[in-house]
């Protein structure tokens, strides 16, 4: 019965020492929200209101083509055709009738 419980400690011990070390590899490897690692820290889109029929008012297209629903885009922002570098990570929050990105709160944005 002792060998059982020491063998028992010892798995254990490597599972939580294995875990551990996923743990540690999966922080910090910085992934972007674009899916894919890069070394540049903004993503690049262009601002457009070409969806407004489908109850999106502002989206941001991405360079592949696929949209964000930006949370609480400021005014100044607001300009269709409008391209921008931005930092972002994704939301839960409610997108509403807009079924034609991902919300998004928009970390950092410039204009180009």
């Amino acid at each position: 019965m002792r060998f059982l419980n020491l063998r028992s400690s010892a798995l254990m011990v490597s599972m939580s020492a294995l875990f551990v070390l996923l743990e540690i590899g999966c922080v910090s490897k910085k992934v972007p929200a674009t899916g894919s690692p890069t070394n540049e820290p903004y993503t690049n889109g262009v601002v457009t209101n070409a969806f407004q029929a489908e109850a999106c008012p502002w989206l941001i297209r991405l360079e592949d083509g696929s949209h964000l629903i930006p949370v609480e885009l400021a005014d100044r922002f607001k300009e269709d055709g409008l391209q921008v570098q931005f930092t972002f990570h994704y939301s839960r929050v409610n997108q509403g009738a807009c079924q034609e990105g991902r919300p998004a709160v928009i970390e950092t944005i410039v204009a180009e």
